[in-house]
């Protein structure tokens, strides 16, 4: 039977996620996590249920009293994790890794690549005229990149928003709607903005 440490590197690898990536999807540092892979250290229970959540696996197996992983193993390996959160979690500008509500999955055809994906619910109908409306549950991955026509979660003046940002050479200078009832937000070339994610994705929640 192996050790927690290598069932831990081998579910990790099996999901095509890098040690750092890993790390910050179950709100740990890529050192602590690393100690776990090593069997440096033994996981309390809060963390070994986030194991649990993201390499889908039954926690018996991670504790090595079983040998089989779970049923969905198989399909864990073709499947991207998806940290989920509430709008409102944004209020302090970051994306809180131990904030997180909950997770989910979606093929790896969808969400193809090795980044950390983080999902919420459209808050309002300020992007409608791009296809998001208030409801509907946006995905995004962790940039600090600003390029023409990106929609991104931002923090600004003390709230997040979903806006697209118009760009003059490295600034972004408006925060646009894409809804007329919602005014554009200029931004002074004396202020900054706190770009929390891209939108790569979204669910309507409408049939």
């Amino acid at each position: 039977m192996s050790t927690m440490g290598e069932r831990l590197v081998e579910m990790r690898k099996d999901m095509h996620l890098s040690q750092r990536t890993a790390a910050k999807a179950l709100g740990l540092t890529p050192s602590t996590l690393n100690m776990y892979e090593h069997d440096k250290r033994v996981p309390k229970q809060q963390i070994a249920q986030r194991l649990c959540i993201l390499y889908k696996c039954d926690m018996n197996y991670l504790y090595g009293t079983q040998e089989v992983r779970s049923a969905s193993a198989a399909i864990a390996k073709q499947t991207t994790n998806v940290m989920y959160y509430s709008f409102s979690a944004f209020r302090k500008g970051i994306v809180d890794a131990n904030g997180a509500e909950s997770a989910f999955s979606l093929p790896r055809e969808f969400l193809p690549s090795d980044r950390f994906y983080f999902g919420t619910t459209v808050p309002d109908d300020a992007m409608s005229g791009a296809s998001l409306h208030a409801g509907d549950l946006a995905i995004f991955y962790v940039s600090h990149e600003i390029m023409p026509h990106d929609t991104l979660l931002v923090y600004y003046r003390g709230k997040a928003c979903i806006r697209r940002c118009q760009i003059i050479g490295q600034h972004c200078s408006k925060l646009i709607a894409y809804n007329e009832d919602y005014p554009d937000i200029d931004i002074g070339t004396d202020e900054e903005i706190t770009i929390l994610g891209k939108l790569i994705a979204s669910i309507s929640n409408r049939s």
